[in-house]
């Protein structure tokens, strides 16, 4: 079977601009909460809670998938260790509501026809004095670290890894994150995910760019 080569890298379009707004995933209406980003090592007490449920959360999709040599993120943990600790990993978290609260798997009233809030999104239990309670179950890893507010402003960071959870994808919180996080292109994309980056507003590199990056590097 041949190999089909991952893209190196996409790259903004230039009509592209750093959103003072995003346009919100599409969930549940009893998942009201703001939405908004977040460093996951952002103080020293919990920043390792959210660590280690993206590993698990790795892992059980990884074991999903046939375990072994199956391909996912879990061969990056090392990778995604060290964005965490250089304060490169960002996420997506939800503030906490009467109505997010109400239906977590906690209570007994979950609606029969709805999706339990754990499809989309983690909770810490043991998050205390504005700490963050509540994420979505996904990750991305930039090249450049830098405080949220001033991600707009950095010049040349570029997406290394965007991760959504399966269970939680196709409403939007991809899109939301990589909006986010205002980087100017994504590296190394995997065939099936190109799609994916041009609707969320990147491109193949043209021809002439690419000799004149090169150009420019020599």
């Amino acid at each position: 079977m041949s190999h089909v080569a991952n893209i190196p890298r996409m790259e903004r379009r230039d009509e592209w601009e750093c959103p003072i707004g995003v346009k919100p995933p599409k969930l549940p209406a009893y998942l009201d909460g703001a939405i908004e980003p977040f460093e996951f090592n952002e103080d020293s007490v919990y920043g390792s809670f959210w660590f280690f449920k993206i590993l698990g959360e790795l892992q059980t999709e990884h074991e999903e998938a046939g375990g072994g040599r199956a391909p996912g993120f879990i061969h990056n943990k090392i990778s995604i260790l060290n964005a965490w600790r250089e304060h490169r990993l960002f996420g997506l978290r939800m503030a906490s509501t009467e109505s997010v609260d109400k239906h977590h798997p906690s209570y007994s009233d979950i609606p029969s026809d709805e999706p339990p809030v754990y499809q989309y999104l983690w909770k810490n239990h043991t998050a205390r004095n504005g700490c963050v309670e509540y994420a979505f179950p996904l990750f991305c890893v930039v090249e450049h670290a830098g405080h949220l507010d001033d991600l707009c402003n950095i010049t040349n960071n570029n997406i290394e890894y965007l991760w959504v959870a399966k269970r939680a994808r196709g409403v939007g919180l991809g899109r939301c994150m990589s909006n986010e996080m205002a980087c100017d292109a994504v590296f190394d994309v995997l065939p099936s995910c190109v799609e994916f980056w041009r609707k969320v507003g990147f491109e193949m590199p043209k021809p002439a760019d690419r000799k004149r990056k090169i150009s420019n590097a020599n």
